[in-house]
């Protein structure tokens, strides 16, 4: 890990997800890692590191789905209130430059 400390703004990728995911509204998301990435218009790495980092950080919650075959689908992301806050935040920021 870099000495730079801890990040004090959110990455313009990191924004769009949480973004994206705010819309879908309480009961979260379902979307696949690739349409995600296509959506905010980056990798699916770039999506991948996101969402890990989101998560970690407490902003958003991953949820494994199956489907009807018991198979594993797309994941439900679910904002957290930390992420609502830091999403608002980060919006309130943008609006006063």
């Amino acid at each position: 890990m870099s000495g730079r400390g801890p990040k004090t703004r959110l990455s313009a990728s990191e924004r769009a997800v949480l973004s994206l995911i705010a819309e879908y509204g309480d009961g979260g998301a379902v979307i696949a890692k690739d349409s995600l990435a296509k959506t905010i218009g980056r990798t699916v790495r770039t999506a991948q590191r996101v969402v890990r980092y989101l998560r970690e950080n407490g902003l958003i919650e991953s949820i494994p789905q199956s489907n009807r075959s018991g198979g594993t689908s797309a994941n439900l992301y679910v904002i957290t209130s930390k992420g609502m806050i830091e999403l608002r935040k980060e919006r309130d920021q943008e609006e006063g430059q």
